[in-house]
């Protein structure tokens, strides 16, 4: 072979790489649809109130406005797509201010549309660049930065892409199974060391990755169940599609109690043989679709069962869990989320950005029976608990102000105080100031389950001393002295 020979070649196989007329699924025309996403850096609160330092991208053009998980973009199967990416900069003094890209997970792009640093372009600190395809196949997909992955990725440069079908939302692809109500869930961790030494502008120790706090959609246990992107609802009878995507950098394993799910699609791509799970493993990076058909009424937890996912910084439940809720036909979904998010039906859209998680908003009180022995739930159908009731004593549990004699607060998994004497009659409340969910328990009387700003009365009408316990944390005990 000559050098003339060799070069032609060469020739040709670069303009096969880089010429748009020689891509695969060209992007010719006007744009169908048109994002500009900005990179900066952000300040993310966790459920149990930690505030962390993250890297991502914005809607807005204003630097420290980064959220975790970036926003979800939606476009439709055929589209032209042009996503422009603004690189802002840190807004917190001495960080570095890195390039960044937009790598198209799962989108099969070309090169020059690729996001890799390697083999095509970054932006720089005020730098726009263009990123133009074509939308082929309706699925699942992300995207996240690929400038020094392991760590960029890590401080929460990723968000999800969602490609429907050209009709739009109702069914997972063109001619695929149809659905009531979707959900796209995706699932990370972060590592709050790593958090801390990237703004403290150093490189962290890569070989030590120990996350502390596990998201879907940047929320954690209970958080999950105040927001109708994370907690999920739907009428008897209903299909819902769920979009599982890992963001992560660990493996995860999806258990849903109550229901075995069909898994349809992976990686963006219709399976040929659905199958019928009830624990599905997703490696990172992965994305499934499930298709779940809600044909009983009830409230069942859908989690991660590897089981370190399920914590906040150490403390169970939180983490990677969240609730599948099923009502009657025509009953409120709103109400049964038990939260003031969404629409009025509760409705969740695929396409809109993921947003801050906001405090949640309790409902009407929910009243104890005189013997505790069915106690109404948030969700509209009695769950647990059964406490024999005590002689001469009344109980009240409520969901909404304190109107106790006295008042106990629980904070940092402890009472306080944790001793108080009384005089007989006393009425005693206890406010739960903490994300997690605690619950009382002692010989003569016992709570509902209080979440986050619930709390919860006692009226003690005889002389004694009342030891008591939260059930779900060891070591948090406290102590009622009547007299």
């Amino acid at each position: 072979m000559t050098v003339t020979t060799v070069t032609v070649t060469l020739w040709f196989t670069l303009m096969a790489v880089f010429a748009p007329g020689f891509a695969r699924d060209a992007a010719v025309g006007p744009p169908d649809a048109v994002f500009h996403l900005y990179a900066t850096d952000g300040l993310h609160v966790t459920a149990d109130g930690r505030e962390l330092y993250v890297w991502g991208y914005s809607l807005e053009p204003i630097a420290g406005t980064a959220t975790l998980p970036g926003p979800a973009l939606a476009v439709r199967e055929g589209d032209v797509v042009e996503l422009h990416l603004t690189n802002l900069g840190p807004s917190e003094p001495g960080v570095h201010p890195f390039p960044h890209t937009v790598h198209l997970h799962g989108l099969d792009v070309d090169q020059a549309n690729d996001g890799v640093p390697e083999t095509g372009r970054v932006a720089r600190v005020g730098e726009t660049i263009t990123y133009r395809f074509r939308a082929t196949h309706a699925g699942t997909y992300w995207y996240h930065c690929h400038v020094d992955t392991v760590e960029h990725l890590t401080m929460g440069m990723y968000g999800a892409l969602i490609v429907h079908p050209v009709d739009g939302p109702g069914s997972a692809w063109s001619d695929g199974p149809t659905y009531d109500r979707a959900y796209t869930l995706l699932l990370s961790e972060v590592d709050p060391v790593w958090a801390d030494t990237v703004r403290a502008d150093r490189t962290p120790d890569r070989t030590r990755f120990d996350p502390r706090y596990f998201f879907i959609n940047g929320r954690s246990y209970p958080e999950t169940l105040d927001h109708p992107d994370t907690h999920l609802v739907g009428h008897l009878g209903d299909r819902v599609l769920v979009r599982l995507i890992n963001a992560g950098y660990q493996w995860r394993a999806m258990h849903l109690h109550g229901f075995h799910f069909e898994i349809v699609a992976t990686d963006g791509r219709p399976l040929a043989q659905p199958y019928l799970k009830d624990t599905l493993s997703i490696g990172p990076g992965e994305r499934y679709d499930l298709l779940v058909t809600l044909d009983q009424l009830g409230a069942y937890p859908f989690h991660s069962h590897a089981v370190i996912d399920n914590l906040n910084d150490g403390a169970y439940p939180g983490g990677i869990h969240t609730m599948v809720t099923v009502v009657p036909p025509g009953a409120s979904l709103e109400s049964a989320m038990h939260a003031a998010h969404g629409s009025a039906d509760g409705g969740h859209d695929e396409a809109a950005p993921p947003t801050t998680p906001s405090p949640k908003t309790d409902g009407p009180a929910d009243a104890d029976t005189a013997a505790r022995s069915s106690v109404p739930s948030r969700f509209g159908f009695p769950l647990r608990r059964s406490v024999p009731p005590h002689d001469g004593a009344s109980t009240t549990g409520t969901l909404a102000a304190p109107a106790g004699d006295v008042v106990i607060e629980l904070r940092d998994d402890r009472f306080h105080p944790e001793h108080v004497v009384v005089p007989v009659g006393t009425t005693v409340a206890w406010v739960n100031h903490d994300p997690r969910t605690h619950t009382l328990d002692a010989p003569a009387f016992g709570s509902v389950d209080l979440r986050r700003d619930e709390s919860w009365s006692y009226t003690f009408t005889e002389p004694g001393t009342y030891a008591y316990t939260c059930v779900n944390h060891r070591g948090m005990s406290g102590v009622v002295t009547v007299r």
